[in-house]
């Protein structure tokens, strides 16, 4: 397991780019959506991989992720703004 560190950049959004070394590791291959976890001073991010086409809940999981993706909704998950 290669242990040296990766930089990327959080765009003024808070949009980053997974580099392309996670990307093609078996470990995203197939994820569509990420998971954050904090912890102490770390943040991890998990892959969610989505369920197979023929389970019952891929068009549940299809519109929630495209409705929780909505470029109207980028806003609720920005905490510099003060409200």
């Amino acid at each position: 397991m290669n242990t040296l560190p990766v930089i990327g950049k959080i765009t003024e959004r808070g949009q980053i780019t997974l580099p392309k070394r996670f990307r093609s590791a078996a470990t995203f291959r197939g994820a569509h959506a990420v998971e954050f976890v904090e912890q102490r001073d770390s943040l991890i991010i998990r892959p969610i991989k989505t369920v197979p086409p023929q389970d019952d809940h891929t068009a549940l999981l299809d519109h929630t992720m495209r409705d929780w993706a909505a470029p109207e909704h980028d806003n609720l998950f920005d905490f510099t703004k003060a409200k």
